[in-house]
């Protein structure tokens, strides 16, 4: 099922980006084309989670399949159900992350595509870990897991650079395939622009009114993590970055009446959220935290360590706090009205923290309303309870 949808998605988009050529199609199509990579005969596929270091997948040649992506992508298409139900008659609980039951159908129904290895880090939840489980018993593959301390410390990054180290030495013997050095350090390159270039997005967003927002902004930096670390996801972020200055310069985006921040996960499924937030109350949430660069430069000399910084320096790894500071500051830098909490169903790491956030933001000004719901299982999304809630946040705000 999924090989279809991806097929049928990149016909579609071929002919939408002959047509209206532009990076925000181009970046969906360039990722189905990459998913269809996974179902090729001769492809080595990679299962990893979000959070996994990418660039070692793609300096080694392998395709890699971020499960969570490939969920919210099914959703997207209004094909999860069948997923989800898959995983529930085999009893697992509707109360669990619906991006990981989603995975866990593909996988039990034989819809995506079987790993070579499976890979994950411990953090920000143990579902991640538990899916990789699953999949390495499914196809009888390795899992190799990569522990996060829970403190940052040079220490700690030493101790999670010696464990990326293991983890390439053991793709190397399980797949006999060898890491080319100098491919690593082109594919840390790659990466380096990309942080260079998502700092770019991210400073003219402060604009206002801001030259992007809402689902926009969210859905190129997801699907673009597919691509990662790779020379067409730099020329697909190098286009975006020019096409917002363009923006800038004309004076992007009337309308804006209200700015937000928003926290967490978005809704994949099909609904008129954003429109309603935009057109109806002109609110436009310019800035996500997960669209935060977090991570220094890597040093080209010593790329397992700067893979081992980034892992260690991630926001919604260790204390809450992390989150906490990186949202104050993001509600100063974009100079927000309010910002909105979506509160996944079965997300414990991300759902933990609304009331420590929630406290942060009143401190400087900035009301935080947090929106329980679902970001892949629209059983679990209420469209009317949501708009009268998001009502009364507006009229407070105003």
């Amino acid at each position: 099922m999924l090989k279809d949808t991806y097929e049928r998605y990149a016909a579609r988009l071929e002919k939408v980006v002959a047509r209206r050529p532009g990076s925000r199609f181009a970046i969906t199509h360039a990722m189905c084309q990459e998913g269809l990579r996974a179902f090729q005969e001769r492809s080595v596929v990679v299962w990893a989670n979000y959070h996994f270091p990418i660039e070692i997948i793609t300096a080694f040649g392998f395709v890699p399949f971020l499960y969570e992506i490939a969920a919210g992508f099914v959703s997207s298409n209004g094909e999860a159900r069948p997923f989800l139900e898959a995983a529930e008659l085999r009893q697992y609980s509707r109360d669990s992350c619906s991006y990981h039951r989603v995975a866990i159908g593909g996988v039990l129904e034989g819809h995506f595509p079987p790993p070579a290895v499976a890979l994950g880090v411990s953090h920000p939840c143990d579902g991640q870990s538990k899916v990789a489980e699953v999949v390495s018993q499914s196809f009888d593959c390795p899992y190799l897991l990569v522990d996060v301390p829970y403190d940052y410390s040079e220490a700690a990054v030493d101790y999670v650079e010696r464990q990326l180290a293991r983890v390439v030495g053991q793709l190397e013997a399980f797949t006999g395939y060898r890491l080319d050095e100098d491919r690593l350090r082109q594919t840390v390159r790659h990466a380096n622009r990309l942080r260079e270039l998502m700092i770019g997005v991210n400073e003219l967003r402060k604009t206002v009114p801001s030259p992007l927002y809402g689902r926009a902004a969210w859905e190129f930096r997801f699907q673009a993590h597919t691509l990662w670390a790779t020379e067409r996801c730099v020329s697909l972020y190098e286009q975006h970055l020019d096409e917002l200055r363009r923006k800038v310069e004309r004076g992007a985006a009337p309308g804006e009446k209200l700015r937000l921040l928003w926290l967490l996960a978005i809704m994949n499924f099909a609904h008129d959220f954003f429109d309603m937030l935009e057109g109806e109350f002109g609110a436009h949430t310019v800035m996500e935290e997960t669209n935060t660069v977090y991570w220094p430069e890597f040093d080209e000399r010593r790329p397992l360590r700067g893979l081992a910084e980034k892992i260690m320096r991630n926001p919604f790894a260790g204390p809450i706090s992390r989150r906490v500071d990186q949202a104050v500051a993001l509600a100063k830098e974009y100079r927000v009205d309010g910002a909105i909490h979506m509160s996944h169903w079965g997300c414990r790491q991300g759902c933990g923290g609304v009331r420590m956030l929630a406290d942060a933001l009143a401190k400087v000004g900035v009301p935080l309303l947090d929106l329980d719901g679902d970001c892949v299982d629209d059983r679990n999304y209420s469209p009317g309870q949501v708009k009268t809630r998001v009502q009364g946040f507006i009229e407070m705000l105003q």
